[in-house]
């Protein structure tokens, strides 16, 4: 899904400029087996503490020797929406719905992967103008699937992290 979804269908390969990789689930139920797996594999760390039931939207995972982050989308159905989020430092989610679709089943950098069925129009709800590259995108701010782009403090730290976290990161890798 997202960046990963993107780099997929636009590119064939991963964005070189993204940051991370992005998986979805439909359905919350099985967030705790997904957990258990990616923890029992001993190559993955995550947060318990994300792990709410019905109540999750997003796990974030970490690869342990590359420090890779993959995010994982928990997609619910709410109002005849696939409806999927984040939830801010600040206790606050964002919700991004999606039209339903099911999934096909492609190959991606050797593996299966199962992606949506309708890739470009999941692409468009998410970008918008998915076909012309925009390494400076912010997904939470700028994303149609938007369902609350919050508050004017969540929109003014959102920004400031998008413009300052590329600058921490290398910095750690230099």
């Amino acid at each position: 899904v997202s960046g990963t979804l993107l780099g997929y269908h636009r590119e064939g390969r991963l964005l070189a400029h993204d940051k991370d990789i992005d998986v979805g689930i439909v359905g919350w139920e099985d967030q705790f087996a997904v957990a258990n797996a990616i923890l029992q594999s001993g190559h993955f760390g995550l947060d318990s503490r994300r792990l709410r039931g019905s109540k999750t939207y997003h796990i974030p995972v970490r690869h342990i020797e590359t420090r890779v982050s993959i995010d994982i989308f928990i997609y619910h159905e709410e109002g005849g929406k696939l409806v999927t989020g984040v939830e801010s430092y600040f206790g606050y989610l964002q919700k991004f719905a999606f039209t339903p679709f099911g999934l096909s089943k492609v190959g991606f950098l050797g593996i299966d992967f199962y992606v949506p069925d309708d890739i470009e129009t999941n692409l468009a709800e998410n970008f918008g103008n998915w076909r012309q590259s925009d390494p400076d995108y912010i997904s939470p701010l700028q994303s149609p699937s938007t369902v609350d782009v919050g508050g004017k403090v969540f929109q003014i730290v959102g920004r400031i992290r998008a413009l300052v976290e590329p600058q921490l990161a290398a910095a750690h890798a230099g």
